[in-house]
């Protein structure tokens, strides 16, 4: 898909997460950010098998910068 900004793309994915039934247990999960994705990859959510252990690092990676007082 197509968006005109980044909010409009973070809000329909956040709508097509909430209007599927499919990603309840990810939705359940969301206070864990790393179970959160697995339960996305569970739900069938990528086709690649290593889409949350690749997010997982991405986000690790993001975590670590937000420590970092250098940046």
């Amino acid at each position: 898909r197509r968006y005109d900004n980044n909010a409009s793309a973070v809000n329909d994915f956040a709508q097509f997460l909430l209007t599927n039934p499919r990603y309840e247990n990810a939705l359940n999960a969301k206070a864990d950010n790393h179970n959160f994705l697995r339960e996305l990859q569970r739900a069938g959510y990528a086709t690649d098998p290593e889409y949350a252990n690749k997010a997982i690092n991405v986000l690790k990676q993001i975590e670590s910068m937000r420590q970092d007082p250098n940046l």
